[in-house]
């Protein structure tokens, strides 16, 4: 395992790489903390699933600016972060700095398909945000890979099943004043891409841990500035949740659990 030593990349993987690099060059060092979760039902769930953490070994895919590689360690696991973009990897490293976890987290740019680590190596793997941007069946061969047996890999994911939020993605953010948070070569997980990433594991499941569909409105519009519409836009997906909870599957999130 060579620190900073990366395989050859594929010309979307340049792209990714170069796309995240930007994104992480914009965020401060101060958000770069770990902060207490306040039960926000999607982070509380990944711990959950992935508990317990101490003595265990970790895999981090695509660990972005290394938020979360950092919350892992804090609960006591060794963890390695692997992320295609260099700028990424640099702010993982700061992050756990930070958060005084450096003897615990081990950084490391790689690409999600040549994985550098030994067969079983991990008791978990972690990811956000990770599966949609690839080819969901080779990465999920490669998680398995690297795997224990009975190992669990727990990732916290988008969704194209809300076919209105979908319209939404693809003719109105970038456009109108409307942020548009993507890169070109992604597009949220499909059910299809989702039984390609499941097929090397032995039991796959998928969690709805919350409805999110007007916060999106919320984030994209308002920005989370207007106190009003942060009532009315969250208060209507709680209430959906609670009064509808079939409709969880058409949140623009859920969460992905595969047991090896």
């Amino acid at each position: 395992m060579l620190d900073g030593c990366a395989a050859a990349r594929s010309p979307v993987e340049e792209r990714e790489a170069a796309f995240w690099d930007r994104v992480a060059g914009l965020i401060p060092e101060d958000e770069l903390r770990v902060e207490e979760l306040n039960g926000e039902p999607d982070p509380t769930l990944r711990l959950e699933l992935l508990a317990p953490l101490s003595g265990r070994r970790v895999l981090d895919a695509g660990c972005g600016v290394g938020r979360w590689a950092s919350r892992l360690a804090l609960g006591g696991a060794e963890v390695w972060a692997i992320d295609i973009s260099p700028e990424s990897c640099a702010s993982a490293r700061r992050a756990a700095a930070i958060n005084e976890v450096t003897d615990r987290v081990h950084v490391h740019e790689a690409s999600a398909y040549e994985l550098p680590f030994a067969d079983g190596m991990f008791d978990a793997v972690h990811g956000e945000n990770i599966v949609h941007h690839l080819d969901a069946g080779r990465f999920g061969a490669e998680v398995a890979r690297v795997l224990i047996p009975g190992g669990k890999a727990v990732f916290s994911e988008n969704s194209s099943r809300n076919k209105l939020l979908m319209f939404a993605r693809d003719h109105i953010c970038g456009r109108f004043g409307i942020a548009k948070w993507s890169s070109d070569d992604e597009y949220p997980l499909s059910d299809d891409r989702l039984n390609e990433f499941g097929a090397a594991f032995s039991n796959v499941e998928v969690h709805y841990p919350e409805f999110l569909f007007a916060g999106l409105l919320n984030a994209k519009v308002f920005k989370y500035q207007n106190r009003h519409a942060n009532t009315v836009l969250s208060g209507f997906d709680r209430w959906v949740a609670r009064r509808a909870p079939w409709a969880r599957a058409y949140s623009y999130r859920q969460m992905i659990v595969c047991t090896r």
